[in-house]
């Protein structure tokens, strides 16, 4: 059958050789892993089962004891002796279960895993303590029902004795049982061992033989070539007695070629031959130009002529033999480039086939050519299911005619489209994915038109990433507490209700609320009591309220109320009225009765303004003069109130003072690898120190500097500051420490924004990539496609971007997956509310997610307790910082902890 074969197949035998070995190897190597997660599976399902289920059994055991001890011992003087004997015998009836429940439970797990003697021997043995435990509990009850407390009290003692021994037995049985499912893990695991061994070999004996063969082959390949070559330069050299040079093993090609060299060697015996009857006859002439002198003439023409003739022959004798060396040499060049193209198609199917995203080749009449693994795993379609069948075989019937028309225009004009489109599975569902199409020009000439169009797509399945796209859309417009809108939902809705008013002429008014003594409550009953009372707060004012209104929690203790369909200034006083007599009633909290009072502004559309800014600065300035009035009432805005704002004024003056005066100074926050527990970053914190002046904190006076410019001021010192700080510290630390810098919405306004970040790196000489800026999600959001564009410049410079308390704000996936983002920094509010209860970590867990899949690197803010640290360690965080590490310091007190560098060493391990 090898004779039968053309040269190219013989040449790609080796190659497919290969292949057919190396896709036995991963059969074997799959069976074998497939094998191991079987072994895996059963020892979850049924050895940790069975262990679970004793201890299930231990659990139930012990409480029952317990309960039944402290019957009698505690509550039978409480008891009459027929309701103490039953409430007895009832616990007594329960112990026996759980003992009956020892024998079929053994059985059951018996028959599926154990066969070890040990174990059912243990088992009758706990059985049988048990048994004497529950004989003495039992005549313990019937003194103690008999009054007979002397000879209750030794039998408790003794009975107490059994369960202990009892309860050692358990033990004993729980301990032998993971000794024996330890024994069969190990004996797994060596065989796993011997067969990879044994598939290695194998693999190694295949590879020798394929050399082997390999270089058999070739050598014989190159041997009947020489021959042949040789055969041509002998016959070139006029040498025409040769023996005929035989072909590899009948190969076509390399006959064909033995085939032309056997035709020349003719041609030249033939013209031997022709030159030998010349020469007789050249003899015969001249034996004859004795006797005809007259002739000679002519013979001496015709001699001449003859020359020309064997002239003009040897000529085209070299000049074919020349052009069979030249085809011979393209032969060998052929040859060696079909070779190496082999070779990299192979490598580019294998790269093809094994990648995790889907990948599907089309004709230009959109009839499917080739479909990878990956494909068919997401669809659920086989390979020859999909072959020559258009690509709108998992169409979704989402999209409309006009989204597929703009898809093709794309690809007709750009040869390229890509985008988020909606497909359906092989068993209907429907399914998110991310589809890049390129249009490819055909190069192979031989079997296509020379302007024949291929189109390869390339998806991935981003089902989890829209469910995690969904859920921080929810988080986004709701409070975690309350469940109320948030500030952004709040906004929404404000807007939404101006232009319907705007458009109906129709009033509607704007109450704006602030608890009284709320601050008191969190500080002396802590922050439980105070998000509990927040809860009952917000339930309330919602029942105040018609349907169609919204209630919002903006802020800690601030809630707002946005009142429809006002016909009388009277009803939104009433409404505000009636939710200060609901707030000031007493709040029961556990054993306590809480009392808080509510403070209300109001502004009104459109007397009070025409624009949600000046609404809510009304109402909030109207509000403020409640408060002024004593507390828990209500006040409607009056424009004399704007005269008593000059406090504002006055801070907006005494913030320009401070920028003038440099009264800023800087703390900064650790930021540790959680794996190590090594500071590797601090956050800066501006905080205002004015002369003769208590600290001010950024939550009283960063707002107010945004609304009045000054942000750009006090931004610009503070990178400047930090940066000169930090090139400070890694001048004397000797590991790398990063600077992380918090960037105002409102800095983004600025688009020289990157080139002032290159000129203060490029002053204090602080290396770009340690530097790291961070923006909260609202600045994202708030103009997309500047702050894209501005951080990408930010980007250029080799700064790091964090995305700032995400989760608690709104950004969409899709423009997250085209921000230059490296980190996710989560908000402090998750973290706290981290627990052991699963609901309490989905929402960490699905930020980690995300951050994942996207190849970001997360950092949890707030992290206060050592659970937190283990349970965001778990789920994969990679950084965090909180209180548990140290607060924001100055930098005297934080250049300890910086020369320290691994902080909590008395906790390292514990996650482990």
């Amino acid at each position: 059958m090898f004779s039968r074969l053309s040269l190219r197949q013989k040449l790609l035998i080796i190659p497919a050789l290969g292949f057919i070995v190396t896709a036995v190897v991963i059969v074997i190597m799959l069976f074998l892993l497939n094998k191991q997660q079987s072994l895996a599976q059963h020892i979850t399902t049924h050895d940790i089962g069975s262990i679970n289920r004793y201890t299930s059994l231990l659990s139930d055991f012990s409480r029952n004891h317990v309960a039944l001890y402290e019957l009698l011992t505690q509550h039978k003087d409480n008891l009459s002796s027929e309701a103490l004997s039953e409430l007895g015998h009832a616990r007594l009836t329960i112990s026996r279960q759980i003992v009956n429940n020892l024998d079929g439970q053994y059985d059951h797990d018996h028959h599926r895993q154990y066969s070890k003697i040990e174990l059912y021997e243990q088992v009758n043995q706990l059985k049988l303590q048990a048994e004497s435990y529950i004989d003495v509990m039992s005549t313990a009850l019937e003194f103690v029902s008999n009054n007979r407390q002397l000879e209750a009290n030794q039998l408790l003692s003794e009975a107490n004795r059994r369960f202990m021994e009892s309860h050692k037995l358990f033990i004993l049985l729980l301990e032998a049982m993971g000794k024996s499912s330890q024994e069969e893990i190990n004996i797994q695991i060596k065989l796993f061992e011997q067969n990879i061994l044994a598939t290695t070999l194998l693999v190694l004996v295949a590879l020798l033989m394929l050399l082997a063969f390999s270089s058999r082959q070739s050598g014989e390949f190159a041997r009947h070539l020489h021959e042949m070559i040789e055969a041509m330069k002998a016959l070139a050299n006029g040498n025409i007695n040769i023996k005929r040079p035989r072909a590899w093993y009948n190969t076509l090609e390399l006959e064909q070629l033995s085939d032309a060299i056997n035709c020349f060697q003719t041609s030249l015996k033939q013209l031997d031959q022709s030159q030998q009857k010349i020469a007789q006859q050249n003899q015969q002439l001249n034996e004859e130009i004795s006797q005809k002198v007259n002739a000679e003439a002519e013979l001496t023409n015709a001699l001449d002529a003859l020359q020309l003739s064997n002239d003009a022959l040897e000529g085209r004798v070299q000049e074919r033999t020349a052009r069979l060396a030249k085809m011979n040499e393209d032969l060998l060049l052929e040859i060696d480039q079909r070779s190496k193209a082999e070779k990299q198609l192979q490598l580019f199917k294998m790269a093809v086939f094994n990648t995790s995203e889907a990948v599907i080749i089309t004709d230009s009449n959109a009839r499917i050519l080739e479909v990878n693994p990956a494909y068919c795993r997401i669809t659920g379609f086989n390979r020859q299911e999909v072959l020559g069948q258009n690509p709108n075989i998992t169409r979704s019937d989402r999209h409309p005619a006009s989204f597929y028309q703009e898809m093709w225009q794309s690809l007709s004009k750009n040869g390229q489209w890509s985008g988020e489109i909606w497909d359906r599975r092989k068993n209907g569902e429907v399914f998110p994915k991310w589809l890049t199409i390129n249009a490819v020009q055909s190069g192979l000439a031989r079997e296509f038109d020379e302007n024949y169009t291929f189109y390869v797509g390339v998806f991935m399945d981003i089902s989890s990433m829209k469910q995690a796209e969904q859920q921080l859309e929810k988080l986004a417009y709701y409070d975690p507490l309350t469940n109320l809108p948030n500030r952004v939902l709040f906004h929404d809705r404000l807007e939404q209700e101006l232009r319907t008013a705007a458009s109906e002429h129709s009033r509607f008014g704007l109450l704006y609320l602030d608890l009284d003594r709320f601050k008191y409550v969190n500080d002396t009953l802590g922050h439980s009591v105070g998000d509990q009372l927040l809860v009952e707060v917000g339930r309330r004012i919602k029942s105040c309220i018609r349907e169609p209104d919204t209630v919002a929690r903006i802020s800690g203790d601030e809630f707002t109320i946005i009142i429809r369909s006002v016909h009388e200034i009277h009803d939104l006083e009433t409404v505000a009225g009636k939710i200060i007599e609901q707030i000031e009633q007493a709040v029961i909290i556990g054993e306590r009765e809480v009392y808080v009072g509510a403070s209300i502004g109001i502004s009104l559309y459109p007397e009070h303004g025409s624009s949600s800014e000046t609404l809510k600065k009304h109402a909030d300035i109207a509000m403020y003069q409640a408060k002024e009035a004593g507390r828990g009432r209500y006040k409607l805005f009056d424009y004399k109130m704007t005269d008593l704002n000059v406090d504002r004024m006055a801070l907006t003056t005494q913030l320009k003072l401070a920028v003038t005066r440099q009264e800023f100074v800087l703390h900064y926050q650790p930021i540790i690898e959680i794996e190590s527990h090594a500071i590797v970053a601090v956050e800066a914190l501006v905080r205002w120190q004015p002369e003769n002046h208590a600290l001010i904190y950024p939550n009283d006076f960063i707002e107010h500097a945004e609304e009045t410019g000054l942000i750009h001021q006090i931004g610009t010192w503070v990178l400047e500051a930090a940066c000169q700080q930090g090139a400070q510290w890694n001048q004397t630390l000797k590991y790398p420490l990063a600077i992380a810098v918090n960037l105002s919405a409102v800095q983004f306004e600025n688009d020289q924004l990157a080139v002032q970040i290159a000129d203060v790196l490029q002053r204090t000489g602080l290396r770009p990539e340690l530097l790291h800026v961070e923006i909260t999600e609202t600045t994202v959001m708030k103009h997309p496609e500047r702050t894209e564009t501005i951080l990408r410049d930010i980007a250029a410079l080799g700064v790091a971007i964090s995305i700032d308390d995400f989760g608690a704000g709104y950004s969409s996936l899709s423009y997250l997956m085209r921000f230059t983002a490296n980190k996710l920094k989560i908000d402090r509010a998750f973290t706290q509310q981290l627990t052991e209860r699963r609901n309490d970590q989905i929402i960490p867990t699905a930020i980690i997610n995300l951050a994942r899949s996207l190849n970001l690197q997360t950092v949890a803010e707030g992290v206060e307790t050592v659970f937190q640290l283990n349970m965001l360690h778990d789920k994969g965080c990679q950084y965090a910082q909180g209180y548990l590490f140290s607060k924001p310091l100055p930098v005297d007190e934080l250049e300890p902890l910086l020369v320290k560098h691994v902080l909590l060493e008395d906790v390292r391990g514990l996650h482990l």
